[in-house]
């Protein structure tokens, strides 16, 4: 009798622990109940809103779509988010696409059947959220394709969503963009965008954290993905990091680098710091118009008695990188006034670094002003392979205008570095 009361608790709690769904079809209708597919929706965002009204932190809500192409209202002007209207995406509520339109679990979907979202306006999704009140992983996104933007295919600020198994191409600029927000991006296809593919944009306040694992990132004008930090307030900032994790990725055929990590402050009243910290690995890097890898450490001043910290530290590992249009790994620092610090580390390890037209690696560091003006750089090599780049193997530069107010160090160790076109390896100070 003990066995029988557990047994039937448990189908009691499986019978009452299913999301409520809701369902949008090309065949909808927006003054149904959204609650099946003969009674669904036509649009999505009323099923968004829907699901959004159900949904709690213990029983998120679904929005299933069928196959199809959906459009947003239309291109309205907002003006209070001075945007054209967009889908917005709900905390605790999970957007599936990929239905024929009788499918009863998620499970039975197959492939052929794809969910088309596009616009008239700016962005097909528009998640623009607040530090206060945020878009977590809760929301979800998967098996859609994102095209036709005027702008961004998904704009996120302070939104961190899980976008799974979902296609974005040809957006007029970036793919996604990401500003104070730390999605998880996996199973991707980000191809094609006027832009980068994804943007990760950092400047004054909030540290942003993505994740992209699993994706094809190709053929955007742009780079593939561009992780940018910029400080320019004029009060102390703390811990203001960009922490991109990209792991078994694909980044091939972009306009500008395959991944561009630029971080920057600029003079001001305060203290400043800007840091982003990237960790790339088990990813293919080819056939890029600019770098596979470029990473720069830019500070240009402060104002006495302030100071302004600007910083990269990046970890590559198992890659292969080649073929790109110009080096195979940049890495710069610089600065460019007073009282202005800009430093890089850079560990690569059990790569292989070949076939780029311009050197395998260049290690640059650089100052302007004087010896309070100072440029570091630390470079690791474990383990790598470095060949047949038209330049040279390693290329490293020390230079500035103050002794003491820049360095660079490169520790190489059980390395293959033959058949670079210029040099192997060469030491310039």
């Amino acid at each position: 009798k003990k066995l029988y009361s557990i047994f039937l608790g448990i189908i009691l709690f499986c019978s009452f622990s299913h999301a409520e769904v809701f369902y949008v079809s090309t065949m909808g209708n927006d003054s149904n109940d959204g609650k099946s597919w003969i009674t669904a929706f036509a649009g999505v965002q009323k099923a968004i809103d829907a699901a959004a009204a159900v949904a709690t932190d213990s029983e998120p809500a679904q929005v299933w779509i069928a196959k199809g192409t959906y459009s947003n209202a239309g291109g309205t002007y907002d003006s209070s988010t001075k945007v054209n209207t967009a889908y917005v995406m709900r905390n605790n509520v999970e957007i599936y696409g990929g239905f024929a339109g009788t499918e009863t679990k998620l499970d039975e979907r197959v492939s052929g059947n794809k969910t088309i979202l596009t616009t008239t306006g700016n962005y097909v999704f528009y998640n623009n959220y607040t530090s206060s009140a945020s878009l977590t992983n809760t929301a979800k996104l998967d098996s859609v394709t994102i095209i036709a933007a005027y702008s961004n295919g998904i704009y996120n600020y302070h939104a961190s969503p899980d976008i799974t198994n979902c296609t974005i191409s040809g957006n007029d600029d970036d793919g996604i963009f990401n500003r104070f927000s730390s999605p998880t991006i996996s199973n991707c296809t980000i191809s094609a965008n006027g832009g980068s593919g994804i943007y990760n944009n950092f400047s004054n306040t909030t540290s942003s954290s993505p994740t992209i694992s699993n994706c094809t990132i190709s053929e955007n004008k742009g780079h593939g993905i561009y992780n940018y930090a910029c400080t320019k307030a004029y009060s102390f900032i703390s811990d203001p990091f960009i922490i991109p994790t990209i792991t078994n990725c694909t980044i091939s055929g972009n306009g500008g680098s395959g991944i561009y990590n630029y971080s920057s402050n600029e003079a001001g009243r305060a203290d400043m710091i800007s840091s982003i910290i990237p960790t790339i690995s088990n990813c293919r890097i080819f056939g890029n118009t600019g770098s596979g890898v470029y990473s720069k450490a830019s500070a240009r001043g402060g104002y006495f008695p302030y100071s302004n910290y600007c910083s990269i530290s990046i970890e590559i590992s198992n890659c292969t990188i080649f073929e790109n249009g110009d080096y195979g790994i940049y890495n710069a620092t610089h600065s460019s006034y007073v009282s202005s610090f800009a430093s890089l580390s850079s560990t690569i390890t059990n790569c292989t670094i070949s076939g780029n037209e311009g050197h395998g690696i260049y290690n640059s560091s650089t100052s302007a002003i004087s010896a309070d003006d100072i440029s570091s750089l630390s470079s690791t090599l474990t383990n790598c392979t470095i060949s047949e780049n038209e330049g040279v193997g390693i290329y490293n530069n020390n230079s500035s205008t103050s002794a003491d107010s820049s360095s660079l160090t490169s520790t190489i160790t059980n390395c293959i570095i033959w058949g670079n076109t210029s040099q192997q390896i060469n030491n310039e100070a």
